[in-house]
């Protein structure tokens, strides 16, 4: 499996445990409705989704000690690389 196809599975993964944080019956879930009235709650989210919960997996992973800016370089190195491959 190629870097892009792990990738693209990983995303379907994650991406199917997020969306159960939505469904009314699971055992942690987020009102979808209240984010799309509150655009402070929606920016807390998607700030939580895209910079704070990555961070923490990265310093779990790799014990590296980062915050959401370093951790955003990070990410942008990834999107570089990812954006080479074939």
């Amino acid at each position: 499996m190629s870097n892009i196809e792990q990738a693209a599975h990983y995303a379907v993964l994650i991406q199917s445990k997020l969306t159960e944080l939505f469904e009314d019956d699971a055992d942690i879930t987020i009102d979808i409705n209240e984010l799309a009235e509150d655009d402070e709650k929606a920016t807390a989210f998607i700030h939580a989704l895209a910079n704070l919960v990555p961070a923490n997996i990265y310093m779990g992973l790799t014990d590296n000690s980062v915050n959401s800016i370093d951790f955003n370089h990070i990410a942008n190195k990834l999107c570089f690389q990812y954006s080479k491959e074939k």
